[in-house]
């Protein structure tokens, strides 16, 4: 395949590889979604479970009227959770009515309080509750739009398969009814941007979606990685100031504040490293569910593994700090030049591990980086050309470690879209026992956590790696250069005594 003149962020670009990564990736996606829609008619059909419960939470999961307010038995219950919240005097981050305080900020209520108010207008019933799942909607099947932008015919059908109605980000997310759905468009024009160096449109939408998800903050080290202070300034006070502008609406301002910050603090350490549901992508759970699967946490023993995830549990905090301060450290030190979609992975790995208690439906954030792999932000001539072309096609090929880094990138992305559905007694009571699976809803959906540390630590080495690579390569061809110049031009001939010599000229013909 030809190569391009075309430059993308901090690479260069090369000759292709015989099949890009975005056509590795609609390959393996395309097996794992058969297998999941195997597994799910199986699943339902034959073992008379219920795959929404094998994949996430329980189906009859409360906090609405159930066959008036519900789909069936299920409440969506963190969108039908607003009325225990806000149905009294409105004070959900102190008193927190029938549930504990919240750990949302008040301006990530306001679409689903919207939604609540004209439901009632429309006649009340489901009606709020179709209003946000359509928005809700609407926002997951973003990424897959802008994959197949332009290019319905070639792209979009599949993307919209992959990464949109028949994955599991959009399944689990709209299951749960959670907020992080909203989030999903500011992250594709945040990923977008970046890349293509549109900074003040980058943070824009940061603080858009850090108002929805505080956690999301951490995205700014991208900023500050490429110099940007005053875009990061500029980011931290306007979240900041919506964020606390938002709480004014509401009783017992700016204690309401207070409350929030004491509920958000303390959420990390709701869900012990040791409780198997609901899934549970922190840190902690993911070590031990990574050791459980190799087989290393049935062969220390039941009272060696509680001690370790007790450990993990007092230790949490440090654990996620650590997982940040490694993180920030390599994006500021060895990021310059390395793909942005390497960078934009990382970023959102450190928001995952920012917190010990991670359910599920925050993969829909690897949606984004998921479809920069299937479309590049800044196409060169041979991605227009291409049926299929991505970031990860835009970049040279670095050698066997890029390759490495490319490669898990792919495999755990593709890992985290697949809706496949394992009850995990189906696997036998001797393989449940060996993994640890008692209590846990997913034998598929253990895996994620384990994944998702891999291409944590892949991609650290990664980036160290081609940066210093990067850097002995420079310094060889400095070296080559320095060595290649001709010696200086000699003067004219000077006596002993410092006088010039005089020239001989040689007669014309002689």
């Amino acid at each position: 395949m030809s190569t391009s003149d075309a430059e993308p962020q901090g690479s260069t670009v090369a000759a292709r590889t015989s099949t890009p990564w975005a056509q590795r990736f609609v390959g393996l996606g395309a097996v794992l979604l058969a297998l999941g829609v195997v597994s799910i008619f199986v699943t339902s059909s034959y073992l008379q479970a219920a795959p929404s419960e094998v994949m996430d939470f329980h189906v009859a999961d409360g906090w609405c009227i159930p066959g008036t307010e519900s789909i069936g038995q299920h409440c969506f219950g963190d969108f039908s959770i607003v009325d225990d919240y806000f149905g009294g005097d409105g004070d959900a981050w102190n008193a927190g009515g029938a549930v504990a305080p919240s750990n949302y900020p008040a301006i990530a209520w306001y679409p689903a309080l919207a939604a609540v108010h004209l439901g009632h207008l429309l006649g009340g019933g489901r009606a709020a509750l179709l209003l946000y799942l359509g928005l809700s909607t609407a926002c997951l099947l973003a990424p897959a739009i802008w994959v197949g932008w332009r290019r319905w015919s070639s792209r979009g059908a599949i993307a919209l398969a992959l990464i949109g109605l028949g994955s599991a980000p959009f399944l689990v997310t709209l299951d749960r009814g959670n907020s992080v759905a909203l989030t999903v468009p500011p992250l594709l024009a945040f990923a977008v941007s970046f890349a293509r160096r549109r900074y003040g449109w980058a943070t824009v939408a940061l603080i858009c979606a850090a108002l929805l998800k505080p956690q999301l903050a951490v995205l700014a080290v991208l900023l500050l990685a490429h110099r940007r202070y005053r875009d990061v300034a500029v980011a931290a006070l306007g979240t900041a100031t919506v964020t606390v502008l938002g709480f004014l609406p509401f009783p017992h301002f700016p204690q309401n504040i207070l409350g929030w910050l004491r509920a958000l603090t303390s959420y990390s350490s709701i869900q012990s490293a040791s409780a198997p549901y609901p899934v549970n992508l922190g840190l902690g759970r993911s070590l031990v569910n990574g050791l459980d699967l190799v087989g290393i946490g049935q062969g220390m023993g039941a009272t060696a593994r509680a001690h370790l995830a007790s450990w993990l549990d007092a230790h949490g905090s440090t654990l996620n700090f650590t997982v940040l301060a490694v993180g920030a450290v390599v994006l500021l030190l060895f990021s310059r030049g390395a793909p942005h979609l390497w960078s934009l992975t990382l970023a959102l790995l450190m928001v995952t591990f920012a917190s010990s208690t991670v359910y599920l439906y925050y993969i829909s954030m690897f949606v984004v980086p998921t479809a920069l792999l299937l479309r590049s932000p800044v196409e060169s001539e041979a991605g227009r050309s291409a049926p299929w072309h991505g970031s990860l096609d835009e970049t040279t090929d670095g050698g066997r470690v890029h390759r490495l880094v490319a490669w898990t990138l792919v495999a755990v992305l593709a890992l985290l879209m697949a809706p496949i559905a394992i009850p995990p007694r189906v696997l036998g009571n001797r393989l449940m026992s060996f993994w640890s699976l008692d209590g846990a809803s997913g034998a598929y959906q253990v895996l994620l956590g384990p994944a998702l540390v891999v291409l944590l630590v892949v991609i650290l080495v990664g980036m160290v790696h081609e940066s210093l690579s990067r850097r002995r390569r420079a310094g060889r061809a400095d070296i080559a250069e320095r060595s290649a110049d001709p010696p200086p031009e000699s003067g004219p001939a000077v006596d002993g005594k410092g006088a010039r010599a005089p020239e001989v000229v040689t007669p014309a013909g002689g």
